[in-house]
């Protein structure tokens, strides 16, 4: 069983020193003006792990660990990869809504979060070499990777014998493709990535798979075609950058439409074409028929049959022109 911090101060003969809290090397976050929310905002946006710190002045144990084993090299060479986050509570004066948020009632209480906010572990060993250990297990799990497999050529054949669409998802060991990683075992993705076979591929710059794809910078993720000739040449989709789970899925479900031969958009089609207005012709060469267009920043969003929408991001689309129902 861990000890609790009282217990370790006292085998390590522990003496109150009147010394600053915070230490002096961990680069704190949230101190003086800085809102510790707002940090948290950021980290969820930067897709980064997070180390909540929750102190009070004139707390021994809060002293001691932060001038003790949170000033311990190995300590501070990891925390700078990971947000760190100081709380000051005030005694309970201070942050009271994010120590309701994660039950804090006792000072210090140090938590080890994922990017978006969600309780990984709180702290349960408060050694150097144990606050190490939770600090590196944090970010061991918040760099994992989707288990998709690699060898594009491979999987590529798998995609084409079940008539999916494949797509690449090139990823290097930056913050946004951290981000992409936890997106990707998010539920919300669950159903759309069961329509689509993905391999994975590290990027490197200049190398034959980024050349023949046309990849510059990572993360990105290539949806294509099979049942094209050259299927790097029309690529459904190119997603690039920083998507947390809700942009993933639209720009994920936004290629596969134009995938579909036909042109439909989804099994609810108009019931008769009095009451189709617009075409949407795509660049891959399909055309989708829709009721009405919204035009919205980036993107197209088609009212269709049966009360159905769909979103197109604008690149991929050619024109819109009025529907004719004479034309072929």
């Amino acid at each position: 069983m861990p000890k609790p911090i009282a217990v370790i101060l006292l085998l390590l003969g522990f003496n109150t020193v009147s010394v600053a809290q915070g230490g002096d090397k961990i680069s704190w976050r949230g101190k003086g003006a800085e809102d510790p929310k707002a940090i948290l905002a950021e980290a969820k946006r930067l897709g980064k792990p997070m180390m909540l710190f929750f102190t009070t002045e004139g707390s021994g144990p809060c002293k001691w660990l932060s001038t003790v084993p949170f000033c311990d090299a190995k300590v501070v060479e990891a925390s700078k990869k990971i947000v760190c986050v100081y709380v000051d509570c005030d005694g309970g004066k201070k942050n009271k809504d994010l120590c309701e948020r994660y039950k804090v009632t006792a000072y210090p209480a140090v938590m080890f979060c994922e990017p978006d906010g969600k309780l990984f572990r709180e702290m349960t060993y408060h050694d150097a070499a144990g606050i190490l250990w939770q600090m590196s297990d944090l970010i061991r799990s918040c760099s994992r990777k989707p288990s998709f497999p690699e060898g594009i050529a491979k999987i590529s054949l798998e995609a084409k014998k079940v008539s999916k669409p494949f797509a690449i998802y090139f990823y290097d060991d930056s913050d946004a493709s951290c981000v992409v990683n936890q997106s990707f075992f998010d539920e919300l993705l669950k159903e759309t990535l069961e329509k689509i076979v993905f391999a994975k591929a590290e990027y490197k710059k200049g190398s034959e798979e980024c050349a023949r794809y046309s990849v510059t910078s990572a993360p990105m993720i290539v949806v294509l075609d099979l049942s094209l000739e050259k299927p790097e040449e029309k690529p459904l989709a190119r997603i690039t950058g920083s998507k947390n789970p809700k942009e993933m899925k639209a720009e994920l479900e936004n290629a596969l439409h134009p995938n579909r031969p036909d042109g439909s958009t989804t099994q609810n089609q108009p019931a008769g074409s009095s009451e189709i207005r617009w075409v949407v012709h795509l660049k891959t060469g399909g055309k989708l028929k829709a009721i009405s267009v919204e035009e919205k920043e980036d993107k197209y969003i088609l009212k269709i049959g049966g009360g159905g929408t769909v979103t197109l991001l604008k690149e991929n689309v050619d024109k819109i022109s009025k529907y004719d129902a004479n034309e072929k």
